[in-house]
């Protein structure tokens, strides 16, 4: 049996070295899966490298897993590219990481439930974040999410269609909005 090809995307070192250890070493010793690739890169400061990152595995993983801190935008940007721009219905498995450099309980908390609903509260998103253990979150859920992603067991992933864009001037979104109040 082919091993399950893993693509991994971490928003910063930090989130690495801190949170991920225990399940890149689950992934190193385990004969189903195989991880083509372990990209650390911010979608804020490295947007290209995590494009060029994309489209070198967007066909080459089977799975993707994508986890960041704080306000995660990392996973549902990878998402959106992947599925809207490539195509591609690889199955991605977030991972909200809690933010260790935190002064304080509060803000560890407020960051984390940022890192959680920048997954989970986003329109139609197909990113997997629990299992039956529970939420993909810090390091115990990056390990969690490492055994998911070798088990090779998904939902399908259904590309949608896309939305219709507009492109209007100042008047013309003047007049569309006084005419959907009309109705």
């Amino acid at each position: 049996m082919e091993p399950i090809l893993i693509g991994i995307i971490v928003g910063s070192d930090s989130d690495l070295k801190s949170q991920c250890l225990s399940g890149l070493q689950i992934l190193r010793d385990d004969e189903k899966a195989a991880v083509v690739a372990v990209i650390t890169a911010s979608i804020h400061r490295n947007t290209e490298e995590v494009l060029e990152f994309l489209r070198n595995y967007a066909l080459q993983a089977g799975v993707f897993i994508i986890g960041a801190g704080w306000a995660n935008h990392l996973t549902g940007f990878c998402e959106a590219y992947l599925r809207n721009v490539l195509r591609s219905t690889a199955p991605i498995i977030g991972v909200a990481f809690t933010d260790e450099s935190s002064q304080t309980d509060e803000e560890r908390v407020r960051h984390g439930q940022a890192a959680r609903l920048s997954i989970t509260e986003v329109p139609g998103t197909q990113v997997i974040w629990r299992d039956d253990l529970g939420q993909f979150a810090g390091s115990y859920g990056f390990e969690r999410a490492c055994k998911f992603a070798a088990k090779g067991q998904f939902p399908a992933i259904v590309l949608q269609e896309p939305k219709l864009t507009h492109n209007r001037t100042l008047v013309e979104a003047l007049e569309f909005i006084k005419k959907e109040r009309e109705v």
